[in-house]
């Protein structure tokens, strides 16, 4: 009983010598700059919750964004990663990049004579099928 008395009173001290519950939150959030620092690319930040990757905002769902719930500060939730920051969202190559921004470097489809689908569409043109009965 002494002993476990001891080994309380210890721990105690040691909590209080080290700055209680506010020396906890800042190493966590030291902790979560690092971990910024050295997975997250520019624009994005670290969540210990995250939406699942068909939920996050990206370029393609821009205009009917997914429907998903999920609580970020549910303490059974434990989804690390790294988010877009607000007011930016995922381009097709896995970037953040400003909503304004979002259609900028989208891939334009190659059209040109050599392109089958193009060629076909512009010969169509050319002769017209109508269909009187």
């Amino acid at each position: 009983m002494k002993s476990t008395v001891v080994v309380a009173l210890f721990c105690l001290v040691a909590f209080l010598a080290n700055g209680g519950v506010d020396a906890r939150r800042k190493t966590a959030r030291e902790k979560r700059r690092l971990i910024e620092q050295a997975f997250c690319k520019a624009h994005e930040h670290y969540v210990t919750c995250g939406p699942e990757d068909r939920c996050e905002m990206s370029c393609d769902n821009l205009f009917s964004p997914p429907r998903c719930e999920y609580d970020p500060y549910d303490p059974n939730c434990f989804y690390p990663k790294c988010v877009c920051n607000e007011g930016y969202a995922r381009d097709m190559y896995g970037r953040c990049v400003a909503i304004e921004n979002c259609f900028d470097d989208q891939p334009t489809p190659y059209r040109s004579g050599r392109d089958r689908n193009f060629r076909m569409a512009r010969s169509h043109r050319r002769h017209p099928v109508n269909h009187f009965w």
